[in-house]
């Protein structure tokens, strides 16, 4: 900081006339603005007395006008101010008084008190130092404090928890044995699933699914093929032929009457000294359930005793069969071939059996007249059965030898329903 000059010295002492003097000043030049113009208009009445001076008496009555018009102006102008109280601001300016020492006065106090500030803001600043400095040492004071009893706390929480986990541990593992007990009480009572079977039922319904459609395309093959061409088929795949009769055997299980026990009762009634030729025999179950002598006849060999061959080319001699069967085996497009070979095989008088699915035939009447045209006759029709018709032909003569005087017999291929 820095000293000021002594301006007593110099210049008079009039700092408390020169504020006021000036705050005077701007306010009378917002208020009244025409005070401005009083110096001009004296001005203006000096020269217009001048002028009166030198140009004679003959224009005295225009001065006279000339100095009644100002003086009328300014009472007007002065009026509201001589009404208007005086405030403590408004100070008597001394006519003895320059301006130029106002103004020098009212500087000095500026600078005085511009200077008074700058030392209250040095002292204000340096209390507030202290303060945050004391506020300091006072925060870290009680941060250690309270570190000290958090400490404090967290141990004697741990020393709580460790017990509380020991009591909660011991509660559990109560309530975990009695649970345990609850158990083996109620596992008693109840009864075991087995789920083994469940599964196993599925997987079973599985593999009918796809046995059942393997045999109903293998089935199909076998309606519309020849006996060559479906003894090769199976020679090429043994595993199908496999399929065909699985598949055959669960159609078994679902129709009301299985025909084979129907052809057994008729043998049944027959001597025992017939001797049989099953064509299309498949596991050969007829001859495991008939005492007579069974040759059993199928495209693949898949149980003992079976012989492999097609249908229409049998190993047998002429006239060597009292008895020959096609339950369900006629299948293909050589019906007329395997009921030639029939007729070969069989003795005079010897019988004749099918068995077919009722779907195949329009009118199984006309299918017996065609039948007895390749030296077969009618015995017996049995129309008895829903699903099945049961036929009985004995030989009366050979077939004729030309192939035009033959029957073309055909019957509709038998299609399961997918179920």
């Amino acid at each position: 900081m820095f000293k000021i000059p002594a301006w007593e010295d110099d210049v008079p002492k009039s700092d408390a006339i020169a504020l006021p003097i000036m705050q005077k000043i701007k306010k009378k030049e917002k208020s009244t603005p025409e005070k401005k113009e009083q110096p001009k208009v004296a001005n203006n009445i000096k020269e217009k007395n001048n002028k009166v001076k030198a140009n004679g008496p003959k224009k005295a009555a225009q001065k006279r006008k000339i100095e009644q018009n100002p003086t009328n102006k300014t009472k007007k102008d002065t009026t509201p101010n001589k009404k208007r109280k005086k405030s403590e601001d408004d100070v008597e300016i001394p006519e003895s008084q320059n301006f130029d020492e106002v103004l020098l006065n009212a500087g000095k106090k500026k600078l005085n008190q511009v200077i008074e500030k700058d030392d209250k803001e040095d002292v204000l600043f340096s209390e507030k130092k202290q303060k945050r400095n004391k506020k300091k040492q006072t925060n870290g004071l009680s941060n250690e404090n309270d570190k000290n009893s958090n400490s404090k706390i967290v141990k004697n929480q741990n020393n709580k928890g460790n017990s509380e986990v020991t009591g909660t541990t011991e509660i559990v593992d109560r309530k975990k044995a009695r649970f345990k007990q609850l158990l083996e009480k109620s596992s008693s009572l109840r009864r075991p699933i087995n789920t083994s079977n469940t599964g196993n039922k599925l997987r079973d319904r599985m593999l009918e699914r796809l046995k059942a459609a393997q045999f109903r395309y293998l089935n199909e093959k076998l309606y519309t093929s020849s006996g060559s061409e479906a003894q090769q088929l199976f020679q090429n795949d043994p595993n199908a032929f496999e399929t065909y009769h699985q598949g055959y055997q669960l159609q078994v299980k679902k129709w009301p009457v299985n025909p084979l026990d129907v052809i057994i009762k008729k043998i049944m009634k027959m001597p025992k000294t017939h001797t049989i030729a099953d064509l299309g025999c498949g596991e050969a179950a007829l001859s495991r359930r008939v005492p007579h002598k069974v040759r059993s006849f199928d495209l693949v060999a898949t149980a003992p005793g079976v012989e492999a061959c097609d249908m229409a080319r049998t190993p047998l001699l002429s006239a060597s069969m009292d008895v020959t069967v096609y339950c369900l085996a006629l299948m293909g497009t050589d019906l007329t071939q395997y009921l030639l070979e029939a007729n070969r095989v069989l003795k005079m008088g010897g019988h004749l059996l099918i068995a077919e699915v009722e779907s195949r035939f329009d009118k199984v009447e006309d299918f017996a007249k065609e039948v007895e045209r390749l030296g077969f006759k009618l015995k017996q029709l049995d129309k008895s059965n829903k699903v099945f018709y049961f036929m009985e032909f004995t030989k009366i003569r050979d077939p004729p030898v030309k192939k035009a005087k033959l029957p073309a017999l055909t019957l509709k291929p038998c299609l399961y329903k997918r179920r």
